[in-house]
C-alpha cells in the first residue's frame, strides 16, 4: 500500500479508542472484585496432557478426573504424529507429554470415566514416536528457546517414556543432564518441605521419583502448586491421600481458563497481577490518558498498592505466589504512573545480584526483559537519583547484552518485544540524565553506548517492517511493538532527523495494518512459559497503545543535520552506485539507516584515534567516516550477523590498519628507507617472531625480494653515518609498534580463541608490518623488482600490504568465539583451514588489484609499485623520469586523472589511505563481475578518453587497466570457488560462520569497488 505523504491516513479518534481501552480495565477489575481472578493465557498441549493423566480413586475404582482433556489430546494430534507448538522445543515437549498420556491411557484402560481408547491408538503412538525419533536426532540445546525449566522437564519425560519402552537418542544428552543436575544441586528439598518458596514448585512433574509429594502439601496456594496446572496435576498423581483443594483448583481452571470447559488447560492460572500490572503500565506509558480508562483504573491501582503492602513490596504473577522481578517492577511502574507512592527498595534488595537483577533467586540465566522493566520502574521514580547505583546496574546489563547480542529474552520469543523494552528504558534514562538527575553516572554509557544502541534499534525496526506495514509474521501484537518502538525513538529528534520521513511513514503503515483488525486482533503465541502461549488481553493492550500513542510533535519539524547530512547523502549515492548493492531490496532505506548507525559509531573510533599512533602533522583522516558506514551498510544488507562489540572491534582494526600504514610510511621512510633491517627486527621482536636462520631465509624470499643481510649478532646497530636521532627514532618506533601489537593480541576474542588461530593473528600481523616495510623499500629498489613476476609480487607483498590476511586472522578469532555451538577451544579441520586461507589469499589479491586500478595515476606520480608496472611493457605504455623525484625513481606517468588536486605535497597520509579496510562479497554471478568491470570501463573512458570522451586509439593505459580487472575477476572466481566448498559436505562451517565470512568478504569487496569507481586515497610527499 502506497501513501502520498506521511500521516495521510486518518487515524482513529481518541473517543473511538475509549470503549476498547476502558473495557480492558473493566474486565480485569470485575474478575478481581468478584473474587475469581482469571487469566487470558492460551491453552497448552503440555499442561493439558499432564492433567489428562490424573485419575481419582473412588469406592468403585479409579476414574479419570478430566476425560475431556484426553479427548483434546486425541483431537489435536497432527498428521505427522506431533503436537504443534510455536517453537521446536515447544513441539518436542508437547509431543512427549501427549505421547506419555496416550501410553498411560492405553496401558490403564480399566480406569473408568474416559471416552474409550480409539481403534487407531497404535498408529497414533507409532506416528508420535517416529516424529520424536526424527527430531530428537537433530536436537541442539543451542537452538532451544529458554523455556521454563526445560532441562529438567525434558529429562523427566525421557525417563517416563522409557517406562513404556520408548527411548529416544538425544545428541548432547550429557550436556542436558549436567544442566539438570546443576539445577537439582541448588535445590534444598528439606527447606522446601519446611515451607521455603522455590520455582521448582511450578514444575513438580520433573520431581516425580525425586521428591516426597506428601510433604509438599503445605506449599499449596489457593489449591495450586505455584499456579501451574501441570505441576498441580503431578502433585495429585503422586500424593498418597487425595487433596480436594488441589482438585478444586483444577476444576476452577477447567471452567474459568481459556479452555472454557473443553478440557484444554493453560500453563499458568490465575495471572491477575501479571495482567493487571502489564495492562495498566503499558497503556499509561504509551500516553493513554487515565481519564479514558474509566473509574476502574483507580480500583486496580488500589488493588496493586494493597497487594504490595501485604506482600512486603514484591509480587508474583498471582496473589500469594513466589515474587518475581518482572511483576514487581511492572506493579511499581503502574503505581508511579498513576501518581502514587511506590518504594523500589524491597525489589532492589530481593532481586539484586552482582551485575544485574534476577527474575527469581535461583534462575539459570538472567532475563534481559526483567532488567529492562526494573530500569523503567526506577527511572520513572520522581527521586530517581536515590537509586542511581541500581539504575546503572540494570542499564549496564541491558547495554552490554545488546552490544554482545545476547538479547534472546526468556519470557518472549519476539525480538521486537525485547527491542521495545530496551528502547523505552534507555530513552527514558537518557532523558533523566540530560535533565541532570543522574549526573554521577559514567558518561561513556550516555555518550557512546546508548546512542549506538538506539541508532541500531532504529535501523533494525525500520528495516524489519513488512511491505503490508506489519512486523513479525503479520502479527498484530508484534506490529504494535514495532510502532511503539518508533514512537518512543521519535522522542530523540537528533536520532531520527535523517530518517524522519521513513519513521513517520512506517508508523502510519503499521497503524493502517492494525486498523484492518481493530476490535478483533488475533493473538500470537510468543510469550514463554513451560511452553509458549498467547494472551488476548495483552494483544489488545499493545494494539490499543500503538494506535493511541501520540507522536512527538518535534519529529515533524526537526532540523536537518546540515553538513553531516550532505556528506551522508553523498556516501549513500556512492554506495548505491556499486555492484555490491545492486540487487538489495529497499536499498535506499537500508543505506539511510546505515548512515544513522554509522554516525552513532563514528565518535567511538574518533575518540580512540590517538590511543596508539601519533598523528602530529597528519591531515584529517577522511577514511574515518567511510569505515563505520562500510561496516554498518554491509552488516545491514546481511541482516546484522555481526554483534555491535565485534563490529566495533573490526572498525578499530580497520582504522589501525590505515594508521599503521601511514606510520610505517612516514617513520621508516624518514630515517630508514635505505636500511630497513633495524625496523624489521623491531617488528619481529614486538610480534614475538623467531629470527632463526631458517626463518630469515623464509622472510627473504617470501615477500618477493632478496632480504638485505641481517646483523649476525642479533642486535640493532646504528648506521655508519651516525645520523643524529637515529636511535631515538628506533625507540619511538618500537614503543608505538609495541602498543599496536599489544592492543591486537590482548583483545578478548583473540585471547579466548583456539591457540592455532591466535598464532595466525600474530604471524599475519608481523607479515603485514613487514610488507609495509617492503613497500617503503620498493620505492628505492624499483629497478631491482623488475626481475620478479606479477604473481610473485601480488600474491605476497602486494596482498599482505593490504592487511587483508592479518585482518582475516583477527576476524576468524572473533567469529569463532561468537558461535555458541562452536567451542572456543576447537579449531578448524585441516581442510577447512586450507580452504579458508586459500579463499583469503584470492580475496586479498583481488583487493590489491582493485586498489591498484583505482590509484594508478597517484601511484605513478609517487613512485609506488602497482600491478600495472608488471604489465606496461606488454602494451607499450609510455614512461618518463620525474625530475622531482629525489630518489631518482622512474615514475611512470600516463594521462591519469589527478585526485585531491590541492593536497599538500608534504601530506603524510600515505598510500595507506588507498589500501585498507579488508573485509568483503563473494557474489560470483556474471552480473556482479560485469558491473564491476563496467565501473572500470566507465572510469577508464573518463580517465584516458580523447576529445569529447572518445578513447584514443590503442590506449595502452586502458589496456593495462582492463587486464587488471580481468585478473581481479579471476581472483574473484577462485575465491568464490573456495568459499562454496566451505558451505557443503564435511567442510560445511555452518550457517552462522558462513554468514559472518560473507560479511568480511563483502566489506573487502566494497572497498575494492569503491577504488574502481573512485580513488579515495591521497598523495604523499
Amino acid at each position: 500500500m502506497v501513501h502520498s505523504s506521511p500521516l495521510s491516513i486518518k487515524m482513529p479518534r481518541i473517543e473511538s479508542l475509549k470503549p476498547e481501552a476502558s473495557l480492558l480495565i473493566e474486565q480485569l477489575a470485575t474478575k478481581i472484585k468478584h473474587g475469581r481472578p482469571s487469566s487470558s493465557m492460551s491453552t497448552s498441549t503440555y499442561d493439558t496432557a499432564w492433567v489428562s493423566m490424573v485419575a481419582k480413586s473412588e469406592s468403585n475404582g479409579k476414574r479419570w478426573l478430566f476425560p475431556e482433556s484426553f479427548q483434546v489430546i486425541l483431537d489435536t494430534q497432527q498428521l505427522d504424529g506431533s503436537w504443534s507448538g510455536a517453537s521446536e522445543l515447544d513441539t518436542i515437549l508437547n509431543t512427549m507429554a501427549a505421547l506419555l498420556s496416550i501410553l498411560m491411557h492405553n496401558s490403564e484402560s480399566d480406569i473408568a470415566g474416559g471416552f474409550g481408547i480409539p481403534s487407531d491408538i497404535t498408529a497414533r503412538t507409532s506416528r508420535a514416536a517416529t516424529w520424536l525419533h526424527s527430531r530428537m536426532r537433530k536436537f541442539k540445546i543451542s537452538d532451544c528457546t529458554d523455556n521454563v525449566a526445560f532441562e529438567i522437564l525434558l529429562l523427566n519425560l525421557l525417563k517416563r517414556l522409557e517406562v513404556y519402552g520408548m527411548s529416544f537418542p538425544v545428541p548432547g544428552l550429557s550436556e542436558i543432564f549436567k544442566m539438570s543436575e546443576k539445577k537439582f544441586q541448588k535445590l534444598n528439598l528439606e527447606a522446601i518441605y519446611a515451607g521455603q518458596k522455590s520455582t521448582v514448585l511450578h514444575s513438580l512433574e520433573a520431581l516425580i521419583g525425586r521428591a516426597d509429594f506428601d510433604r509438599l502439601r503445605g506449599q499449596l496456594v489457593h489449591g495450586s502448586m505455584m499456579g501451574s496446572p501441570s505441576s498441580t496435576a503431578a502433585y495429585l498423581m503422586c500424593v498418597s491421600e487425595w487433596d480436594f483443594e488441589a482438585e478444586d483448583y483444577l476444576r476452577r481452571v477447567f471452567e474459568d481458563g481459556e479452555g472454557k470447559g473443553t478440557g484444554a488447560f493453560p500453563s499458568a492460572f490465575p495471572t491477575e497481577i501479571f495482567e493487571t500490572s502489564w495492562v495498566v503500565s503499558t497503556l499509561l506509558e504509551s500516553g493513554v490518558f487515565s481519564d479514558l480508562l474509566g473509574k476502574d483504573l483507580q480500583f486496580l491501582g488500589d488493588y496493586l498498592g494493597e497487594r504490595m503492602n501485604i506482600e512486603g513490596g514484591i509480587l508474583g504473577f498471582s496473589t500469594g505466589l513466589m515474587p518475581d522481578a518482572d511483576d514487581t517492577a511492572k506493579s511499581i511502574q503502574s503505581l508511579l504512573l498513576l501518581g502514587r507512592i511506590a518504594d523500589p527498595q524491597p525489589m532492589i534488595t530481593a532481586f539484586g545480584a552482582d551485575s544485574c537483577f534476577k527474575t527469581y533467586e535461583a534462575e539459570r540465566n538472567p532475563s534481559l526483559s526483567a532488567n529492562c522493566n526494573i530500569l523503567k520502574a526506577l527511572v520513572c521514580h520522581p527521586e530517581a537519583s536515590m537509586y542511581s547505583e541500581s539504575i546503572m546496574k540494570a542499564a549496564n546489563f541491558v547495554c552490554q547484552s545488546w552490544l554482545s547480542r545476547d538479547v534472546n529474552d526468556k519470557w518472549n520469543l519476539s525480538a521486537e518485544y525485547t527491542i521495545l523494552l530496551l528502547c523505552q528504558g534507555l530513552t527514558k534514562l537518557l532523558q533523566v540524565w540530560e535533565e541532570g538527575s543522574l549526573h554521577c553516572l559514567p558518561k561513556k554509557t550516555f555518550n557512546f553506548e546508548i546512542p549506538i544502541i538506539l541508532a541500531q534499534i532504529l535501523g533494525r525496526t525500520l528495516n524489519s517492517q513488512n511491505a503490508d506495514g506489519s512486523w513479525g509474521n503479520q502479527s498484530c501484537e508484534i506490529t504494535a511493538y514495532g510502532i511503539l518502538t518508533l514512537i518512543q525513538l521519535s522522542s530523540v529528534p537528533s536520532l531520527v532527523s535523517f530518517v524522519r520521513k521513513d519513521v513517520l511513514n512506517a508508523i502510519e503503515k503499521g497503524r493502517v495494518f492494525l486498523q484492518l483488525f481493530q476490535g478483533n486482533w488475533p493473538s500470537t503465541t510468543i510469550w514463554i512459559e513451560k511452553v509458549t502461549y498467547s494472551s488476548d488481553i495483552l494483544t489488545r493492550t499493545y494494539c490499543i497503545s500503538a494506535l493511541h500513542a501520540p507522536i512527538p510533535a518535534n519529529i515533524k519539524s526537526s532540523d536537518s543535520l546540515g553538513a553531516k547530512e550532505t556528506k551522508a547523502l553523498k556516501l549513500c549515492h556512492l554506495f548505491k552506485s556499486l555492484p555490491l548493492f545492486s540487487k538489495i531490496e529497499n536499498l535506499d532505506l537500508k543505506l539511510r539507516t546505515s548512515v544513522v548507525e554509522s554516525m552513532s559509531l563514528l565518535p567511538y573510533i574518533i575518540n580512540s584515534r590517538l590511543n596508539i599512533f601519533p598523528r602530529a602533522g597528519m591531515e584529517k583522516e577522511k577514511y574515518l567516516e567511510i569505515i563505520p558506514f562500510a561496516w554498518t551498510a554491509c552488516n545491514t544488507m546481511l541482516a546484522h550477523p555481526l554483534p555491535t562489540n565485534a563490529l566495533l572491534d573490526m572498525m578499530m582494526v580497520s582504522m589501525l590498519n590505515f594508521q599503521a600504514d601511514e606510520y610505517i610510511e612516514t617513520a621508516v621512510r624518514k630515517n630508514f628507507a635505505h636500511d630497513t633491517e633495524p625496523v624489521r627486527r623491531i617488528v619481529d621482536k614486538v610480534c614475538g617472531i623467531s629470527t632463526s636462520p631458517s626463518d630469515e631465509s623464509l622472510n627473504g624470499q617470501a615477500n618477493g625480494y632478496d632480504a638485505p643481510d641481517r646483523a649476525h649478532n642479533g642486535h640493532l646497530s646504528a648506521p655508519s653515518n651516525g645520523k643524529i636521532g637515529y636511535l631515538d627514532s628506533l625507540a619511538d618506533i618500537e614503543s608505538v609498534l609495541t602498543q599496536y601489537v599489544d592492543y591486537v593480541l590482548s583483545n578478548t576474542s583473540i585471547q579466548s580463541s583456539h591457540p592455532s588461530l591466535r598464532c595466525h593473528v600474530r604471524d599475519k600481523l608481523a607479515g603485514y608490518l613487514q610488507a609495509q616495510i617492503t613497500s617503503v623499500e620498493n620505492n628505492t629498489r624499483l629497478q631491482q623488482l623488475k626481475k620478479y613476476s606479477l604473481i610473485n609480487w601480488v600474491r605476497t607483498t602486494g596482498a599482505d600490504d593490504t592487511s587483508c590476511p592479518y585482518s582475516f586472522a583477527f576476524y576468524l578469532c572473533l567469529i569463532t568465539t561468537l558461535q555458541t555451538n562452536k567451542s572456543p577451544d576447537r579449531g578448524f579441520s585441516a581442510i577447512q583451514e586450507y580452504l579458508l586461507w586459500d579463499m583469503c589469499g584470492h580475496l586479498a589479491t583481488m583487493c590489491r588489484m582493485y586498489n591498484d586500478y583505482g590509484s594508478l595515476a597517484r601511484d605513478r606520480e609517487e613512485g609506488h609499485l602497482n600491478c600495472a608496472d608488471f604489465l606496461v611493457n606488454e602494451f607499450g605504455a609510455g614512461t618518463k623520469v620525474s625530475k622531482a623525484n629525489s630518489n631518482g625513481l622512474e615514475n611512470t606517468v600516463g594521462n591519469g586523472e589527478r585526485v585531491n588536486e590541492h593536497q599538500s605535497e608534504e601530506s603524510v597520509e600515505s598510500r595507506g589511505q588507498k589500501r585498507k579496510l579488508e573485509n568483503g562479497d563473494a557474489d560470483t554471478t556474471n552480473d556482479v563481475r560485469r558491473r564491476v568491470n563496467g565501473l572500470g570501463e566507465a572510469k577508464a573512458k573518463h580517465v584516458t578518453g580523447g576529445v569529447n570522451g572518445t578513447s584514443a586509439p590503442h590506449d595502452p593505459d586502458k589496456l593495462v587497466k582492463r587486464s587488471i580487472l580481468s585478473l581481479a575477476d579471476h581472483e574473484r572466481e577462485s575465491m568464490s570457488f573456495a568459499f562454496e566448498k566451505l558451505k557443503t559436505g564435511e567442510n560445511d562451517l555452518g550457517r552462522g560462520i558462513i554468514s559472518l565470512l560473507q560479511l568480511f568478504i563483502n566489506v573487502t569487496d566494497l572497498f575494492g569497488q569503491i577504488y574502481v569507481a573512485k580513488d579515495i586515497g591521497t598523495r604523499t610527499g
